[in-house]
């Protein structure tokens, strides 16, 4: 076989690329035979109109895959933020059931188990409550005794421990109650909530100053918060022996300060003040009043409130206990 570029091909002679093949049969003579190849392909090419229409088809097609994406992500993306508020705030309202089957499944399920949740606590704040109100009556009874003791450093002491068990009952029943009570998100003026929180505590006696400002304004429940910091101001001035409250912003957050100018606490115990009846010393502890949940109570209630609550060792001394609220 051979390459011809002019040769007829089917009787037309042009330019026409053929192949000629020759054909030889045993003991005959040899027959060329002319075979027509088929034009090349042309290049694909798109005019401006086309490329035009192509363009807009790719971008319909991304809009819509975007939008559809959105959609479909916007109901997950809410089940997970109100799983998140949930675990700090059981009052919230129930999760909108919306969505695929399987997320509103799932929010379904989490409402369930809220109210079931908040059905326990109630229950274990009754049973609570009934405890320390039954609990009165034998401290009331056994302060009267007291009183009719004749020696008076045992009447002293005797008068004490009393008051330490009615303050731990106290508290005990103001922890449990932390859940079940009921407070509404409203803006507060933080400036003046720890003006006049700090100008109750100096007026009781304690040296407790509000040394700065940040004139901001935060969504947040207001007795929750003046309840965690009372109880922060009581423990800088019970163990640290003073206490300095202040606010200011700090990039996207607004932080509340309380510190105090005492030892401060060993980096590796920090964590462990939290615990509910840990006292870093005991006896300091008893001989002070602390039973050991007012730091237990006042990150609860920080919680409530919307805030992050750290402590950390001061700088020059003392221990700092912080508030970090997201400033809207």
């Amino acid at each position: 076989a051979y390459h011809a570029p002019t040769i007829a091909c089917g009787g037309v002679t042009d330019h026409l690329r053929c192949r000629i093949l020759v054909l030889r049969p045993h003991g005959g003579t040899a027959k060329p035979v002319a075979i027509n190849l088929p034009p090349a392909p042309r290049p694909w090419t798109l005019n401006r109109e086309a490329a035009a229409l192509l363009a807009v088809g790719l971008a319909g097609v991304l809009l819509t895959g975007w939008m559809a994406s959105r959609l479909a992500a916007g109901p997950l993306n809410r089940l997970s933020e109100g799983a998140v508020a949930l675990s700090h705030d059981l009052d919230r309202p129930p999760l909108v059931e919306e969505g695929a089957r399987e997320v509103r499944q799932a929010a379904a399920a989490l409402n369930a188990m809220q109210t079931r949740l908040k059905a326990l606590i109630e229950e274990r704040t009754r049973v609570l409550a009934a405890v320390a109100h039954d609990l009165q009556t034998p401290l009331t009874r056994m302060r009267l005794r007291i009183e009719k003791v004749d020696d008076e450093t045992l009447r002293a002491q005797l008068v004490n421990d009393l008051a330490a068990m009615q303050h731990l009952v106290r508290e005990g029943l103001d922890l449990a109650r932390i859940e079940t009570t009921a407070e509404d998100v409203v803006p507060v003026d933080l400036d003046a909530l720890l003006s006049a929180l700090c100008e109750d505590a100096a007026d009781a006696g304690q040296p407790v100053v509000f040394t700065q400002g940040c004139g901001a304004v935060i969504r947040t429940r207001p007795q929750a918060l003046r309840r965690c910091l009372t109880n922060l101001v009581d423990n800088a001035v019970r163990h640290g022996g003073d206490a300095q409250v202040s606010a200011e912003r700090q990039g996207s957050e607004i932080r509340l300060t309380v510190r105090d100018h005492g030892p401060g606490v060993p980096d590796d115990q920090i964590a462990r003040l939290f615990e509910p009846f840990y006292r870093l010393d005991p006896s300091r502890s008893r001989d002070s009043g602390g039973s050991g949940l007012g730091l237990t109570i006042a990150r609860r209630m920080a919680e409530r409130s919307g805030a992050r609550m750290t402590l950390t060792n001061a700088e020059g001394g003392g221990l700092s206990a912080t508030l970090a609220f997201h400033a809207h």
